[in-house]
């Protein structure tokens, strides 16, 4: 499930999905749906937290740290990650 981002419709992502054909289904997402991204829920979730929303790093080093912090939060119990899949509604 991919949304309309250029690069998924490029021609080397496109002779990819035909070799894959036999196994591989895409659906794509309408060009502007948020709701139904589940990405778009981890962004957000990532953003408002308060060790990353406006964090300036000058380096990767500095995001580094509180970047896996917020993504660690999304994977351990309770089960985040999860939860932004079934608000999408497109996942049971």
């Amino acid at each position: 499930m991919w949304d309309r981002l250029p690069a998924h419709r490029g021609r080397n992502v496109q002779t990819y999905l035909r070799q894959q054909a036999s196994w591989l289904s895409v659906e794509y997402l309408p060009s502007y749906a948020p709701e139904l991204n589940p990405t778009e829920y981890f962004w957000s979730y990532w953003s408002d937290d308060e060790r990353m929303a406006n964090f300036p790093g000058e380096n990767l080093q500095q995001v580094r740290r509180p970047a896996r912090r917020v993504a660690c939060r999304v994977r351990d119990p309770p089960p985040v990650g999860r939860a932004f899949l079934k608000h999408s509604g497109l996942f049971r």
